[in-house]
């Protein structure tokens, strides 16, 4: 009765916000195309290919919309703001010459920790 995409990441070890959003994005464009919301999609993550079911719900719906806004609104000349991260940071070879790199040698705040 349903279409339900799988999104295969063969190398991702944990269920990633990136994983997920794309997904959503599947969802909804068979929703588009075929008039019928998928109830949930499929990550298949790592060599072990496990399956996470990821539910298709109107918070996530949301959260698509506001990611397209955000999108829309640089097209149309709103300022691209980065969001970094202290794990990706500290291996990037730019982050000596980046304004905005969150890595800066010492451990980050709690909050960035978990």
């Amino acid at each position: 009765e349903y279409l339900i995409p799988v999104e295969h990441s063969p190398l991702a070890k944990k269920v990633q916000d990136r994983h997920v959003i794309q997904l959503i994005a599947h969802m909804r464009l068979i929703e588009t195309i075929h008039g019928l919301r998928p109830p949930y999609g499929l990550l298949v993550l790592g060599p072990e290919a496990r399956s996470v079911k990821i539910k298709n719900t109107e918070e996530k719906q949301q959260w698509l919309d506001s990611l397209l806004g955000e999108m829309r609104g640089i097209i149309n000349g709103a300022e691209a703001k980065p969001a970094p991260a202290y794990y990706k940071c500290r291996s990037c070879d730019s982050r000596a010459n980046c304004s905005y790199s969150a890595f800066k040698g010492e451990k980050p705040p709690a909050e960035e920790r978990s």
